[in-house]
Formats: C-alpha cells, sequence, structure tokens
C-alpha cells in the first residue's frame, strides 16, 4: 500500500445513535489503531474493518457513544522492526512495501507529536530547563535572556477569573509601576488613564491584602485587575476576617460582602465575627450561610449585620446582639438583617431589595430580627421568605419602636412561615404601611409582651390586601411593659384591611384580647370583607376584652371559633361609631366556652349602620338568661339574632307580620309560639327581603279558636290549627314548608 500526508488522527462528537466512524488513514493492524472515548483509550466494545486499506477504515462500536462524547481514531504503530531479510531467503515486493510502509508512519505520528510541543525558533539555540529540585513548587518563567527559569509569577491571556495562590512577587510589581485608576495588561504596565467601556483598573487599596486570597481578573482585552472573589465559594477567613469573637471584623468583613459577584457564595461556618459595623452586599443574588456574627457597638442607633441586594440568601447564620434597648427617646435598632431604607444611614440607605430568602437562621438578643426595609418614596419590597428561622429575645423599651421579630415596612407578596419566637418584647410579626399579599403561616410564638402578630395601615396608605394569618400558635403573654395602648393581643389587624383571613390560629393566654380588629379611622371605616374562621382562643383569668373584637369591621364571617373565657369579658365585640353600610358581618357557628357566669358571649355597641347576623352559636357555661348571651346597647343597625328565642310568645288575637330583617325583639325569633284564642282567620307574614340563605321559623299554635292560622309569604304556605306546628325554610328565593306535625 502506500501512505498519504493525511492526518494519523480522525475526530467526531457521538450523538447516543451512530455505531459506526470513520478514519482516513491506513494502518497494517488492528493493533495500530488506538480508539478513544472522551479521552479515555478503550480496549474492548468495538470492531476495526480496512487494515491494509490505503484510504483508511471503520470502526463499529458495541454500544453507540453518548452524545457529545468525543471519538478520537489515532494511528500509533509501534516503535519496533520485526521484518528480517534472511540471505537466500524470499525477498518479495509485498515484504520490502510493508517495512518502507512503517516507517513513513512512525515519522508521521514522530512529525505530528513534535508540532503539538512548544518550540524555539530555527534560528534560536537549545535551551535547557532547570533540574527538577529547582522547578519544585515553581512556576515556568523566561529571564531576560529569554532562557528558561522559575519563579512565582504567572502568565496571563484571554478573558476569565485565574486564581492565584502566591502574588506577592506579581503584586509588588504592579504596586511599584502603578498608580490607582491605571490599566492592567497582559503584555506590560499601560499607564495611560482608563478611557471609558467596563475595563477594569488597578486598584492600590488592595496593596496592603493579604497574598493568598486574591484573584487577578481579565476581560477580554487583557485587562485586569486584583479582585476579592471569584464566582464561587470564598470563606470570610479568606477574605481577611479573624472569624475569634475578638478582632473586630467590620472591615474586612465590609470588603468580602462589596467585591461578592452576583450569584457567589460567603462561607461563614468556620468562625465568630464580631462587627463595630454593619456592611452591604453589592451584588445581586449572593448566598452568605453558616457562621456566628456578633453585633458589638451599644451606642449606634442603626446597627445590622448585613444589608442584601435582590435575591441574596442567608442559610443557618446567627445574628447576635447585646440585648442592650437604649433610653428615651432614641430607640436602639440594631438587628441581623436589613433590606434598605433611603431615610435610613449608611449602609442602609439603599433601594428596599426583592426577593431575599432567610432560612434556618437565628437572631438572638437584638431589637430587630429581619427588617424588610422600605421607605414612603420608594418602591414595596416583593418576594422575602423568612422561613424555619428562630427568634429569642428580642427586646423592647418602653414607648420605643423596638422589639421585632420580623418587620416588614412594607413588604408584599412574601411568607413568614414555619418560624419560632421565644421572648418578643413588643411583636414577633408586624406587617405595616399597605404590605399585601402576604402569608403569616405556622409560626410558634412563645412569650409575647404586646401583640404578637401585628399589621397597620394608616388612612392616607393604601389598603393593606389579601393578608392571611393561619396555622399560629401563640402563648405566653406578659404585658410586662406599658407602651401607652392596649397590650397583650394575639393577632392584631388595625386600620386599613380587606380580604384578609385570620384562620386555624391557636391563641393561649391573652391578657387583653385573642383577635383584634380595629379599622376606623379619621371618621371612616376601613376593614371590610375579613373573614375570621375556626381560630381556638383560650384567654387568661385576668384578660381584661375579648376573645374576638370587631371594632369598625363592616364586612366579612366570623365563624367556626372556638374560645374559652376565663374571666368576665366577652366572646364577640363588634362596635362602630363611624360610617354607614349595608354590608352583612356575618358571626355564625362559633363556640363559646366560659368559667365565669357573669361573662357575655357576645355584645353589640353599633352607631352607625351595619347589617350584623349571629346564628348557630353554641354558648356553655353562661348564666341563664338572654343578657348573658348577648348585650346590645346600639342606637342603629341592623340586628339579626336567634339568641332571643325565649321571647317568642304572641298572644294577639291580630295579623302579625314576623320581621326577618328587625332589631332585636320578639318579632325576630326563628320560634314563635303563637297562643291566642283566634275569633276569625289570622295571618302570620314572613318577611322576604334581607333573608340569609336556610334561615328557619319555626311557629307552634297552641292558643284555642276555630280559626286557621295561616302563615304566608304574600301566599299562604300552610294553615296551623290548634295543636299544629310547621317549620319554614328560606331557599333563597321564598319561603317553603320545611316540616309539620302535632304538637
Amino acid at each position: 500500500m502506500t501512505v498519504s500526508a493525511a492526518p494519523n488522527f480522525n475526530l467526531s462528537t457521538g450523538n447516543g445513535v451512530t455505531t459506526v466512524f470513520s478514519f482516513g488513514f491506513g494502518i497494517l493492524d488492528a493493533s495500530h489503531l488506538k480508539v478513544y472515548l472522551a479521552g479515555v483509550l478503550q480496549s474492548a466494545g468495538y470492531t476495526v474493518a480496512g487494515v491494509g486499506a490505503t484510504s483508511g477504515g471503520t470502526v463499529a462500536f458495541t454500544v453507540a457513544p453518548a452524545n457529545g462524547v468525543a471519538v478520537l481514531l489515532k494511528r500509533s504503530v509501534p516503535r519496533t522492526r520485526t521484518t528480517d531479510f534472511i540471505t537466500d531467503g524470499d525477498f518479495t515486493a509485498d515484504d520490502i512495501d510493508n517495512d518502507q510502509d512503517l516507517q513513513t508512519m512512525l515519522i508521521q505520528d514522530a512529525s505530528a507529536n513534535a508540532d503539538r510541543a512548544i518550540k524555539v525558533p530555527e534560528s534560536g539555540e537549545l535551551l535547557d530547563l532547570p533540574v527538577a529540585a529547582t522547578r519544585a513548587n515553581k512556576a515556568l518563567l523566561f529571564d531576560a535572556t529569554g532562557a528558561p527559569t522559575v519563579g512565582s509569577g504567572i502568565i496571563f491571556s484571554g478573558a476569565g477569573t485565574i486564581a492565584v495562590t502566591n502574588v506577592a512577587a506579581l503584586k509588588a510589581l504592579l504596586v511599584a509601576n502603578l498608580s490607582d485608576g491605571q490599566i492592567v495588561s497582559t503584555l506590560g504596565y499601560n499607564t495611560a488613564a482608563i478611557g471609558g467601556g467596563a475595563r477594569y483598573r488597578w486598584d492600590a487599596a488592595l496593596a496592603a491584602a493579604p497574598d493568598d486570597v486574591y484573584y487577578f481578573q481579565l476581560n477580554a482585552g487583557g485587562v485586569g485587575r486584583f479582585v476579592l472573589l471569584h464566582s464561587g465559594t470564598i470563606t470570610l477567613k479568606q477574605g481577611g476576617c479573624k472569624g475569634d469573637d475578638a478582632t473586630d471584623d467590620a472591615a474586612r468583613y465590609a470588603a468580602v460582602l462589596a467585591a461578592a459577584p452576583a450569584y457567589s457564595v460567603i462561607d461563614a461556618t468556620d468562625g465568630t465575627y464580631r462587627l463595630t459595623a454593619g456592611a452591604r452586599i453589592a451584588n445581586v443574588g449572593v448566598k452568605m450561610r453558616g457562621g456566628k456574627f456578633r453585633l458589638d457597638n451599644d451606642g449606634q442607633q442603626f446597627l445590622f449585620v448585613v444589608v442584601p441586594s435582590d435575591y441574596c440568601t442567608f442559610e443557618k447564620c446567627r445574628f447576635t446582639g447585646s440585648g442592650v434597648t437604649g433610653t428615651a427617646p432614641t430607640p436602639k435598632y440594631q438587628g441581623g438583617i436589613h433590606g434598605g431604607n433611603s431615610d435610613h444611614p449608611a449602609p442602609l440607605n439603599v433601594t428596599p431589595a426583592n426577593g431575599v430568602t432567610v432560612k434556618d437562621c437565628i437572631f438572638e438578643n437584638l431589637t430587630v430580627g429581619i427588617w424588610s426595609g422600605g421607605a414612603a418614596a420608594q418602591a414595596v419590597p416583593v418576594g422575602w421568605s423568612v422561613v424555619d428561622n428562630q427568634f429569642t429575645n428580642i427586646v423592647g423599651f418602653a414607648g420605643q419602636s423596638e422589639g421585632y421579630g420580623t418587620l416588614f415596612t412594607p413588604c408584599s407578596r412574601s411568607v413568614i412561615r414555619g418560624n419560632k419566637y421565644k421572648t418578643i418584647r413588643r411583636h414577633a410579626i408586624y406587617l405595616a404601611s399597605e404590605s399585601s399579599f402576604n402569608g403569616v403561616d405556622g409560626n410558634v410564638i412563645d412569650g409575647v409582651d404586646n401583640i404578637a402578630i401585628q399589621s397597620n395601615t394608616g388612612v392616607a396608605q393604601n389598603y393593606a390586601d389579601q393578608n392571611s394569618y393561619t396555622n399560629n400558635i401563640i402563648r405566653g403573654f406578659t404585658r410586662s411593659i406599658a407602651y401607652g395602648y392596649r397590650s397583650s393581643v394575639g393577632i392584631g389587624l388595625y386600620g386599613k384591611h380587606s380580604n384578609s383571613l385570620v384562620q386555624n390560629n391557636s391563641i393561649f393566654g391573652a391578657l387583653d384580647t385573642g383577635i383584634d380588629c380595629a379599622g376606623e379611622l379619621a371618621g371612616s371605616n376601613y376593614a371590610e370583607y375579613m373573614d375570621v374562621l375556626g381560630n381556638k382562643i383560650i384567654m387568661d383569668a385576668t384578660a381584661t376584652d375579648g376573645a374576638i373584637r370587631a371594632d369598625g369591621l363592616f364586612s366579612g364571617k366570623i365563624s367556626g371559633n372556638k374560645a374559652v373565657l376565663q374571666s368576665n369579658i366577652y366572646g364577640v365585640i363588634v362596635t362602630s361609631t363611624n360610617s354607614v353600610s349595608t354590608k352583612l358581618l356575618d358571626v355564625s357557628g362559633n363556640t363559646f366556652d366560659t368559667t365565669a357566669p357573669a361573662a357575655i358571649a357576645f355584645r353589640l355597641a353599633l352607631v352607625a349602620s351595619r347589617t350584623i347576623h349571629i346564628y348557630r352559636n353554641k354558648l356553655n357555661g353562661f348564666a341563664a338568661g338572654y343578657s348573658n348571651r348577648l348585650t346590645d346597647t346600639s342606637t342603629a343597625g341592623i340586628r339579626k339574632t336567634d339568641l332571643n328565642d325565649d321571647a317568642g310568645f304572641y298572644g294577639a288575637d291580630a295579623d302579625v307580620t314576623h320581621n326577618a330583617q328587625g332589631t332585636i325583639a320578639q318579632t325576630d325569633c326563628p320560634k314563635i309560639r303563637h297562643a291566642a284564642v283566634l275569633t276569625a282567620a289570622r295571618l302570620v307574614t314572613l318577611a322576604n327581603t334581607n333573608v340569609p340563605h336556610g334561615a328557619e321559623v319555626t311557629i307552634m299554635r297552641t292558643g284555642a279558636g276555630a280559626f286557621s292560622l295561616n302563615v304566608s309569604d304574600g301566599g299562604t304556605i300552610k294553615g296551623l290549627a290548634t295543636g299544629q306546628w310547621g317549620r319554614f325554610v328560606w331557599n333563597g328565593g321564598g319561603w317553603e314548608l320545611g316540616g309539620f306535625g302535632s304538637l
């Protein structure tokens, strides 16, 4: 055969389907072809065809190489000669041909390998490397004559980030030759000033940094600088922090946070970092994990460990303060995480961060654990996730705005879930100033001095809309610090609220109110469409108010709640002094037990129009008599109840209208005993306006007389004779007979 000048290899890429791959060079034996998959030499799993063919051959794999896998077919001829020409022996043309082919192939293979080697020019001299002992742990360099030598420098090329383990010599060169703001080049030192664009400057402030933690970063034009981090993970100690709980790490800690690239990781698990000042994470998506951060500057009014940028994450960190609260009138805001507020001092005076995640962290001995930030002139931050954290000893001071576990001022479309709060001196959770679409779910609050969960929105602000407060456990009220107004409330929703849900919470021992809604502001009502459903409330024996209070709540549902009253307080309080409304507040299906017989299940005090329904509630342990079930001092509104069924006695020989939308009076009773002796057919007319679906009225004819007592809603439904009863049900469009019989 002949040997062409074709390359001695063929490189292809697998697709997961193709099994046969070609090579375009000749081989004399199948063993002369080396087969590599993803750089790994194969010894089986294929067959070779085309041995002896000048144009090459094929390799057939038993299993198709996977998609993207490099398939390298390379000729590698043995560096031996097996042909032996014997005197007077056979001397054929094929023997000579094969022997010459083998030598040609050897030369081609050697030349191909040499082409990939580092070479000096043809006119250059041959240079030897230093001996092994000199080369050990060194980089290959070239001296002023071009001779090979070794040292601690490094050669850079292209764009990217190159880690440098010992940069002292290179950095010393740069410091000696560059001033701040000049360009670092891969080919030397360009002393021209930077001329725009996103190129890198030499930063003289890094000259004193530790030699083993910096990276030299290059852009596509070969311009670079030393920077602190790359886009992977670095520990705070690599950034120069001591983490010994004694050294003030504030300056170096701030440098790490400022230089961390987007979506990098700052690992602090290996230390306790004492900080006299906080710092801001400059870039988005940075994750900080582990470590203990201890604030140590009691004289600072605003002091937070960290101010995040958008989409930052904090996981398994511990934030600790001294527990100092300061003195009036200057509160101390010292805490763990602050989202940013333009009205606060640096580093807090930034646009509030969005999408911050705080998970499995501990906050202790602080005045504020987590604060979303936000100012009146700034956009409302969104997307915070505060999940599975612990807040312990969040301190407060009389008359001061401090003592917050999780504080949103405001924050929307966020979750506060599964956290544990222990010994909170004002509010475990506070949603303020238009916070909307938030979920407060499954938190455990054990020990609170004021209002465990509060939301408060002022009259000049937008509504706090569609917040839910569900499955929280609240206990251990203390009421030890006077804040100037009602303390010790489980869940308090104040100001402008709409479409709120308070459901399946358990509140034990509230000293004032279990669930408190006060929506009356500046002469108007602002609380509407609130559902208070399925909550369990056990009021302390020293409680002073009620299980559920609805001041100014003019629409919604209070239903399915269970409460135990251990003092002479109320189950539900509904008051209103402002506005006019015909919307419905439905107070139905609740269960109230009391160990204090003088307790009152319901209290109404409306001086403005409302429609209140109180139906199908179970009352246990209350003193006999109507007044211990419901006290009504209202002067306005429409109130409907089934609590006055013992007053349903008609004794007149006359027509009567059962007014289903009337005030609490005899004609509003769901059970009526008609005892008059009729001298003529008489009519009982059932009202057909403002009747709740499923409402029932039972009329019992106990009086004598030969005439019929006709029950009607415009047409007679049923006539009752003496000793008969009828049950009438509202079907949504009219009354119908639901049952009939004899007494």
